[in-house]
């Protein structure tokens, strides 16, 4: 805000607001939902006045990301198999800011999470190394959090469940693995 002759006064609203040597300001402002005036005031030294009324719109982000076409494959594997965990996810007012996915033992107990990464559009996908997993089954949940500032929560899916362990003979000719065991005497 810059004036020849200087400004007396600047409110926003009717709330008095500071102005720095080059005329900044900042203030905080009280929005509700919807369209909201401001009305910037300036009185200079010869009790000039200036009046802007802007509309700012002040929008509720309700609704939360969806997420669809998940996949985790191969559904089971020796420990140091990679499994690998691919889905959709779309916000349709914001955008999709974070897509994670915790990894839980068949306890329930969280094991690790995994970020996944958005590679075409709607498109996330991400990795989780079983090379410190312990033979076992396991559960992965989706999370997905919108761009939003004021993000409505997330939404949370659960994508699959994977096997780690065992030995598995492998089907060459047909590319289809299945576990089996023998006992020992």
């Amino acid at each position: 805000m810059i004036d020849n002759a200087g400004i007396d006064a600047f409110t926003i609203n009717g709330d008095a607001v500071s102005l720095d040597g080059s005329g900044s300001f900042s203030h905080t402002v009280s929005l509700t939902p919807g369209a909201n005036t401001l009305a910037f005031l300036a009185t200079d030294p010869a009790e000039n006045l200036t009046m802007v009324e802007r509309t700012v719109t002040y929008v509720i982000d309700e609704t939360a990301p969806v997420i669809s076409n998940v996949a985790l494959q191969p559904a089971l594997g020796p420990v140091g198999t990679i499994f690998v965990l691919e889905c959709s996810v779309v916000d349709g007012d914001n955008g999709v800011a974070l897509v994670e996915a915790d990894v839980r033992d068949d306890g329930g107990g969280l094991v690790t999470t995994v970020s996944l990464t958005s590679s075409a559009g709607s498109v996330w996908s991400g990795s989780i190394s079983s090379a410190t997993l312990t033979e076992g089954i396991y559960s992965v949940d989706l999370r997905a959090t919108d761009t939003s500032p004021l993000a409505n929560g997330r939404t949370v899916l659960g994508a699959g469940i994977f096997r780690v362990g065992g030995i598995f003979a492998d089907g060459f000719e047909t590319g289809t693995t299945s576990r089996w065991s023998a006992a020992l005497p």
